[in-house]
């Protein structure tokens, strides 16, 4: 799979690149939200999954999400928050907009191949 990973921590773009790369996927990285619109817009790549922060500076994950699911080409794509604030009404919030998946901080490699496993499945 083509994955977009949208974190501003470099260490952990790293790990999730690290990881998602040795069990075979393709990662494109953006450092927040305004980076990865910048990239949604002009790459000549499929993407097949997002992962994305909420907390970031410049554009937050949140802005990204409404913005990404305002592109024609991307609105339909499975995305995968990846973040440390888990409070359950932003979980309401993220699940309206289509959001597959809330995993919290720190990495937890096993769940994270699981759900990316899973939502391959549903490609």
């Amino acid at each position: 799979m083509n994955i977009l990973i949208v974190e501003d921590s470099h260490t952990i773009r790293k790990e999730l690149k690290d990881l998602l790369e040795r069990n075979g996927h393709i990662t494109y990285e953006a450092e927040n939200g305004q980076e990865g619109i910048h990239f949604l817009e002009n790459t000549k790549f499929e993407i097949d999954l997002i992962i994305s922060d909420l907390e970031m500076p410049i554009m937050d994950g949140m802005e990204f999400i409404q913005k990404s699911r305002g592109m024609e080409k991307f609105a339909d794509i499975p995305c995968l928050i990846y973040t440390s604030n888990i409070k359950p009404d932003l979980r309401d919030k993220l699940k309206d907009h289509g959001i597959q998946a809330i995993l919290p901080k720190p990495l937890k490699e096993k769940h994270m191949l699981k759900i990316v496993s899973s939502i391959k499945k549903k490609l």
